[in-house]
């Protein structure tokens, strides 16, 4: 939580630097739904994932800023 916050402040003051990299989408999207559908259990929620389309391989991304941006998202819709 602690770490959210100071990321936000640095957003405000355009201050925070991305890092970049290639990693396994399929992978981090499994991680992020597990996450996310142990969140859903706990308040008796059906969550589900099916990707409509052919994922992509591979992503080049800041990994730890994508999971921070899906798993807030999701975890407000839950």
């Amino acid at each position: 939580l602690i770490n959210d916050i100071l990321d936000l402040s640095k957003i405000e003051a355009r201050k925070l630097e991305l890092s970049p990299n290639d990693f396994h989408f399929e992978s981090f999207i499994k991680s992020i739904v597990e996450i996310c559908r142990i969140q859903a259990e706990q308040k008796e929620i059906q969550f589900t994932f099916q990707a409509l389309n052919q994922l992509p391989i591979a992503l080049h991304a800041d990994e730890k800023r994508l999971r921070q941006v899906l798993i807030n998202l999701l975890g407000n819709a839950i």
